[in-house]
């Protein structure tokens, strides 16, 4: 699975984009859909933050999620680190 991460925001407003491939099980690959589809309301409240525009590209579809620094899944905060 494809993925591209657009952050953008924070105190510099110095936009970042991370990309590539990730192989990930059946499992995960459904949790992470799940995620991405179901993301949780953005905090209005941040000042400052980030923003992470998350863009994945299945087989079959592309899903598109946008999360801030309270709400971004630890997965997807993996796909930056690793």
């Amino acid at each position: 699975m494809k993925y591209e991460i657009h952050v953008e925001g924070g105190f510099t407003g110095i936009p970042k984009k991370y990309e590539g491939n990730i192989d990930i099980s059946e499992k995960d690959t459904s949790r992470l859909l799940d995620l991405m589809n179901n993301p949780n309301p953005l905090d209005n409240d941040i000042r400052d933050g980030f923003l992470y525009h998350v863009t994945l590209f299945d087989t079959e579809k592309t899903i598109e999620a946008q999360f801030d620094e309270k709400t971004l899944p630890p997965i997807i905060r993996q796909l930056m680190t690793g």
